[in-house]
């Protein structure tokens, strides 16, 4: 094989890059650090770590990714792959640059749909390095430059390791008051040291009820965010409502306000509920488009 084509082959499956590229460096001497990888920024430079779920959902991953990117408080951005088909995963390698990672988890089965956020959030809490973490959906498009500023300081003003957008309406007791992963800011030191987790499997543990599969009998819960904020409620660590005065966010709509547009479902209709799906396309369209125009507005006036 030619030096030319191991090249080549070296670079196929990660945006291009080298394996060189990646903590930890091989083969250069000079890097006594090796672990942290080579790019003079490191990931826990950062004030904020977002993290963003996804499947099979390349386009919308881009533009919530170039959004990110404008705020004026620069996250490091993770993109946390749950299974998409290798044709969208090569789309979404092509992503990464410098601050921006693409991480892939392949199962052969899960017990349940929301264990695909809920695992990639536990890889997000594993993976981050800054004080913050910033929880959002693939399908949720900030509109304003000033939003993880803004939480950063709701935060600190209010006192809170959690600010964030509540969940949807539940046919359960207790939803009222618990933050999704919608657009959500936390303090990690926190959510660390209580050993806060994402994790389905355990919540129903903790409740008697052993396994995690769906029960229509227990109107939809658990779900994703729920033993995050559980495990809140217990050591008294009460999360800040941005949308606190304004109705809840309703599942399959276009919820949208002045901090973000959010396609909510999008993701979860085309895997399982083509109906809706079809019935999105041209709102996400319409969403997607908008979000498009403020990226060119904002790189106009950096």
């Amino acid at each position: 094989m030619s030096a030319r084509r191991r090249k080549a082959d070296a670079r196929k499956g990660d945006g291009g890059r080298g394996f060189s590229d990646w903590a930890p460096c091989r083969g250069n001497g000079r890097q006594n650090r090796p672990w942290e990888g080579k790019h003079p920024i490191k990931p826990w430079d950062h004030a904020v770590t977002a993290a963003i779920p996804c499947i099979d959902t390349p386009e919308l991953v881009s533009l919530v990714v170039e959004l990110l990117l404008l705020q004026d408080v620069r996250p490091f951005v993770v993109i946390i792959d749950t299974g998409s088909t290798p044709e969208n995963m090569e789309k979404l390698r092509k992503l990464e640059r410098p601050g921006v990672e693409i991480h892939s988890l392949r199962f052969e089965g899960v017990m349940h749909p929301s264990d695909f956020p809920a695992i990639a959030m536990d890889f997000a809490f594993a993976r981050c390095q800054t004080e913050w973490l910033f929880c959002t959906h693939a399908d949720c498009f900030l509109k304003r430059r000033d939003v993880l500023s803004e939480f950063i300081r709701l935060a600190k003003e209010h006192e809170t390791p959690a600010v964030g957008y509540q969940i949807s309406e539940r046919p359960h007791e207790g939803w009222e008051g618990m933050v999704s992963h919608t657009a959500t800011l936390l303090r990690m030191d926190d959510m660390l040291r209580h050993g806060f987790s994402w994790n389905q499997r355990r919540i129903c543990l903790l409740s008697g009820i052993g396994k995690h599969f769906p029960d229509p009998s227990r109107n939809n819960w658990p779900d994703t965010e729920i033993m995050l904020n559980v495990g809140m409620r217990e050591v008294g660590i009460t999360p800040f409502l941005v949308d606190r005065d304004d109705p809840v966010e309703i599942n399959y709509r276009r919820n949208e306000d002045h901090r973000i547009d959010h396609v909510r479902s999008y993701t979860s209709g085309l895997l399982w509920n083509f109906k809706h799906r079809y019935k999105m396309d041209p709102i996400l369209a319409e969403a997607m488009e908008a979000g498009k125009a403020r990226v060119i507005k904002w790189l106009r006036n950096p």
